[in-house]
């Protein structure tokens, strides 16, 4: 077995032959510092989780497009673990 990091842009993705699933530990509370496309968004709130807020400039660009779908979706999912 041979573990391979391709380098994509800023981006690495492991090619990890054999395995079917990845358990990956993170707190919720830095989990939107993963997501660097939620930095250009402003929340009226410092401690916006950007899921149950009313107010949210992270949502507000979901809705409008500029978030990816899944990128906005897959964070959703990973917030509910």
């Amino acid at each position: 077995r041979h573990v391979e990091l391709f380098k994509i842009g800023k981006t690495l993705i492991a090619d990890t032959p054999g395995f079917s699933a990845l358990d990956l530990n993170f707190d919720k509370e830095t989990l939107a510092n993963l997501y660097p496309e939620f930095k250009d968004h402003t929340c009226k709130f410092d401690n916006c989780s950007h899921d149950k807020e009313n107010v949210c400039g992270v949502k507000d660009a979901y809705n409008d497009g500029i978030i990816m779908a899944t990128r906005y979706e897959n964070y959703l999912k990973f917030m509910q673990k």
